[in-house]
């Protein structure tokens, strides 16, 4: 008698212990994978000086370049096994742009003084590739029918690629201006934030969209700071295992 209620009260303990680790740690219908189309309105602007001397005066060259809004391909996938409603996720998009930037230069003239020539130019199709690599905490705020929104944050690194006008050349015979370009290249730390809401289609499919805020700051040259992010929003599909 006392053997067998020993066994059903190791079998009722096992029991428990296995619903309740059920509960709390749930893998099937958590994880997910999201394909989206995104965008981002913000764009930058970067102005560099040069100053020198030419002709017993001081010659002045500015270049401006605006990078401007895109575009691009984004994918998050991650899981929230934890009661259903908490877990970890990555995120990965990378956006690139060509822009043409503006040169702006103010010469001496050879044969009088303080009387300098003014004009500017353009250089084409700068060159400038963001790549964002997120680790996310995620936690699912809501879920009404088919109906599921997601509040996703974490730090990221931001791999930039960024064309630039490196140095200035000046033939003094006819005043032509040569820029000479560089691709500075550099890994900055920034954060993102955002809110994801999905429909679900069926088990395994659903559709909706997101969107978060992200922000990354940092010196890709002695001269040059970038302040990269901005808000982003986008659409696509969501797959569910």
């Amino acid at each position: 008698m006392t053997r067998r209620t020993i066994v059903a009260a190791l079998g009722l303990l096992l029991g428990a212990s296995s619903l309740a680790s059920a509960q709390t740690v749930r893998w099937r219908d958590q994880t997910f994978v999201n394909l989206d189309f995104g965008a981002q309105s913000k764009g930058t602007t970067d102005a560099t000086h040069f100053g020198f001397g030419l002709f017993d005066e001081q010659a002045s060259i500015d270049v401006t370049q605006k990078v401007k809004g895109s575009s691009y391909f984004d994918v998050t996938a991650g899981t929230t096994p934890f009661g259903g409603r908490y877990g970890v996720a990555v995120h990965f998009m990378q956006r690139a742009t060509n822009n043409d930037g503006t040169l702006s230069a103010s010469l001496p003239d050879p044969a009088y003084y303080d009387t300098p020539s003014t004009f500017s130019g353009t250089i084409p199709a700068l060159q400038h590739r963001e790549s964002w690599f997120g680790a996310l905490a995620a936690v699912r705020l809501l879920g009404i029918e088919k109906l599921e929104l997601m509040a996703l944050g974490g730090p990221a690194v931001v791999h930039v690629r960024h064309e630039v006008v490196t140095d200035v050349v000046v033939d003094a015979s006819t005043g032509q201006v040569t820029a000479n370009l560089s691709i500075l290249s550099r890994n900055l730390i920034g954060y993102e934030a955002g809110i994801d809401a999905r429909y679900g289609l069926m088990r395994l499919l659903g559709v909706g969209g997101f969107v978060r805020f992200v922000s990354a700051k940092g010196h890709l040259g002695p001269d040059l700071t970038q302040n990269l992010g901005g808000l982003q929003y986008g659409a696509g599909v969501q797959v569910r295992f």
